[in-house]
């Protein structure tokens, strides 16, 4: 039987334009190692980049094509930064020296695809490059929304009507366990922000 609705990860990504508070934390620190060219995969609406600006001379910024679609209107003109769909990145060669996958890995459905995500994410950094992890745990928006009725997978289906959003609420140990198990990277830093668990971690080779 077929579903009534779809997830559209694109309708994940929050409308406010303040940077997440683990993008500042973290590009500060990576910026004194002396990193100057990273990704943003799944950029969603732009929300980060001002942060970025702030700290790196280099920017891709990545997304799927509707949301690159979306958006394209926003990105600065500007050297420093560049916006490509998630399709050109796959085949994109370059390496950078950091990437962040901030409030992504939560919206995702199917765990191989986030597992797919992180390795590619580690792929493109160069070697011992750096990975920016930041997903929600326990947000009282979300968690007032989790109910039985909208349980899907190993999360919650968000929204009503056809075109709907996923949540899955992380604890320490799940993501941590999915930032080590077969990954080619270890923790370098970690911290905890308003119910936001945050990870750099480090390339191995």
């Amino acid at each position: 039987m077929k579903n009534k609705f779809v997830i559209m990860v694109e309708n994940s990504a929050p409308s406010q334009r303040k940077s997440a508070k683990s993008v500042t934390w973290a590009s500060k620190i990576l910026s004194d190692l002396g990193v100057t060219k990273v990704v943003d995969i799944g950029c969603g609406r732009l929300r980060n980049l001002d942060a970025l600006q702030a700290f790196f001379t280099h920017i891709t910024l990545v997304d799927t094509k509707l949301q690159c679609e979306r958006i394209k209107g926003l990105v600065p003109k500007s050297e420093q930064v560049r916006l490509i769909d998630s399709e050109q990145f796959t085949h994109n060669k370059k390496k950078f020296h950091a990437a962040f996958l901030i409030s992504v890995l939560h919206v995702i459905p199917d765990k191989k695809l986030r597992k797919q995500l992180l390795t590619m994410a580690t792929e493109k950094v160069c070697k011992s490059g750096y990975v920016v992890i930041d997903v929600p745990c326990g947000e009282k928006y979300y968690r007032q929304k989790c109910t039985p009725e909208n349980k899907y997978k190993d999360g919650w289906i968000m929204g009503d009507g056809y075109h709907r959003t996923f949540y899955k609420n992380y604890n320490t140990r799940e993501l941590d366990e999915l930032l080590t198990s077969g990954m080619s990277i270890e923790l370098c830093k970690k911290v905890w922000f308003d119910k936001h668990i945050v990870r750099i971690m480090k390339r191995l080779n």
